[in-house]
């Protein structure tokens, strides 16, 4: 394998050699963080791609609890902006609910599939 560096440097390297490079540069940070990017914009890419087909992705329970909570309230939470204190009280009021209405809200998150 013959490798050119940033710096311009150039080498050949052994198979081995290759997978070791690999192998220390995946557990970089610099790697990690380009990989999780990577990942984002990969799944940006797929809500963009279903929303030109009009397709929606499926709500989650706890969706559908925030849904009935901003009904009830009048209101509409948008998650990139609200308190992260409201949304967090929002998910301890699921979690503190009662099992049939907690059901409740995986039925219809089972229904929006």
């Amino acid at each position: 394998w013959h490798v050119v560096h940033d710096d311009g440097d150039e080498e050949d390297l052994e198979e081995h050699e290759v997978l070791e490079a690999l192998q220390t540069y995946q557990e970089h940070p610099e790697a990690k963080r380009l990989a999780r990017e990577q990942e984002k914009a990969r799944r940006k890419a797929e809500r963009s791609r279903a929303r030109a087909n009009g397709v929606r992705p499926a709500a989650t329970a706890i969706q559908m609890y925030k849904r009935h909570v901003e009904a009830v309230l009048g209101v509409h939470l948008v998650s990139s902006w609200a308190e992260p204190t409201i949304l967090e009280l929002l998910q301890e009021e699921f979690d503190s609910l009662g099992e049939l209405e907690h059901q409740e809200f995986e039925r219809r998150a089972q229904r929006d599939r």
